[in-house]
């Protein structure tokens, strides 16, 4: 997934959902060594995470986990059977985000944006 990252370094990015697609999507998180070094991929193994579909209000209307690697991605895969509920029809777009949480329990927003189910 491609994105503008922010000062908080979060991906914001809007998505276009298929009904009945598999959807498999990507955040990579790259922190910088030093103040001045270079940037690697933040290992992520061993943290959870959260991927999660909202109405315009907010109001949470699907999760899932996400894949954390040790190479920095984190990844969400939806199944294509995800939005066959009747209930879609009327839910046809909102916010999404992804979280996640380290080891040490503090949780930071890595991706957001809108979404639109087609």
């Amino acid at each position: 997934m491609s994105g503008v990252y922010d000062d908080d370094r979060t991906v914001r990015a809007d998505l276009l959902l298929r009904r009945g697609s598999s959807i498999r999507r990507a955040v990579v998180t790259e922190v910088q060594t030093t103040q001045t070094g270079p940037f690697a991929p933040l290992d992520m193994s061993g943290w959870t995470g959260r991927f999660v579909l909202a109405g315009p209000d907010g109001t949470w209307w699907w999760s899932t986990g996400l894949t954390l690697t040790a190479d920095g991605y984190a990844i969400v895969d939806i199944p294509p059977d995800a939005f066959k509920s009747d209930v879609w029809y009327g839910r046809r777009s909102g916010i999404w985000r992804m979280q996640v949480m380290g080891t040490d329990r503090h949780v930071e927003r890595i991706g957001e944006g809108y979404w639109h189910l087609s």
